[in-house]
């Protein structure tokens, strides 16, 4: 990574935190000091519930911007459809650098609440194991292209973050019909970007790219993509 570029990109990503952060300033002063249906039972919720209550503003955030992002990018970016190993684009460059922002200020979320999170230590190796092949791309410039088909799986999580909204709330029986289309999104999104798209992400980066990674990426730069895909995979699933 050139100087120059380094220098854009940590600027980017101080913006990009600093933009997460004004959005959990803001949703925190909105749920806690605003009127609005669920109020009195998110009043009622204990501390770990409301931390982890901003944790998923934030996720349902992240799940619309860069699911719907990454989708729109591959299907319309011409330059990573030609070169899925070092194909690069601007916005799929601010695309990618957000999701590392947000696994970056989640996981700091979770070391200083970590009475919170301390019984799910998945979390932990998820953003781990998601934000190291999304910064070695960054940082390379390479492997863009796996790094959207990656964050397609994101938009699953719109419906899950809502779910769990809803049964903190206890809403699921007041808002049946709700629960059911979400349950119908959940379900779809779960098994055509989790469970079909990341086995293609596998099939296509280890089987028909693995040449082209191997000769024209920095040393084993493609070795996190590969191996963290597997992982967030099983994560996903299971």
């Amino acid at each position: 990574m050139s100087h120059e570029r380094l220098v854009q990109v940590v600027v980017d990503g101080c913006i990009g935190v600093g933009v997460l952060v004004l959005i959990n300033w803001w949703a925190h002063e909105v749920f806690t000091r605003r009127q609005w249906p669920g109020r009195s039972a998110f009043e009622s919720l204990s501390l770990g519930q409301r931390v982890e209550w901003d944790t998923r503003i934030l996720s349902t955030v992240h799940a619309l911007v860069t699911g719907f992002g990454a989708l729109y990018v591959v299907l319309t970016d011409s330059v990573l459809q030609e070169d899925r190993v070092t194909g690069w684009s601007r916005r799929s460059e601010l695309l990618l650098l957000f999701s590392c922002c947000y696994f970056v200020h989640d996981l700091w979320t979770m070391i200083r609440n970590f009475d919170v999170f301390r019984t799910q230590p998945s979390s932990f190796v998820h953003h781990i194991v998601a934000l190291l092949p999304f910064a070695t791309g960054m940082y390379y410039g390479e492997l863009f292209y796996y790094g959207h088909l990656g964050q397609l799986a994101e938009l699953s999580t719109f419906f899950t973050n809502n779910h769990w909204f809803l049964t903190t709330l206890g809403r699921t029986q007041s808002s049946a019909s709700i629960v059911l289309l979400n349950g119908i999104g959940m379900w779809l999104t779960f098994l055509v970007f989790r469970i079909l798209t990341f086995p293609l992400v596998i099939t296509r980066g280890v089987v028909h790219d693995i040449g082209d990674m191997q000769e024209r990426t920095h040393g084993i730069a493609w070795i996190p993509m590969v191996v963290c895909t597997f992982a967030v995979f099983g994560l996903s699933v299971f």
